[in-house]
């Protein structure tokens, strides 16, 4: 694929301890790329991402990001939202490096 630009559109799915995240993820992209929990304790204890290409244009791909839940009695939720936070963060500077490098 040199000199074709694939483009990524980042879709953070975020939300309370069990509500399926890792489920939809997985339904999404059609194969088990996070690991689901089968009950209301957390799961997921760090933030990943699984990629998956766009449906109907191989220029595109969506990342799906997996994240860790709200209200999870192992962790608190102002460092559950720090570590999404700094996610972020890094993935808008290696977003922005790439950008600038075309």
């Amino acid at each position: 694929m040199e000199g074709k630009m694939i483009l990524s559109s980042q879709l953070r799915i975020i939300g309370p301890v069990g509500v399926g995240k890792s489920s939809f993820i997985n339904t999404a992209i059609r194969r088990n790329v996070t690991t689901v929990g089968h009950d209301l304790k957390s799961c997921t204890a760090e933030i990943v991402h699984a990629i998956t290409p766009y449906p109907s244009d191989s220029t595109r791909r969506v990342v799906f990001v997996d994240t860790p839940g709200f209200d999870d009695i192992n962790a608190d939720e102002s460092e559950i939202l720090r570590r999404i936070a700094a996610y972020i963060a890094r993935s808008l500077v290696s977003t922005s490096f790439h950008n600038s490098n075309k």
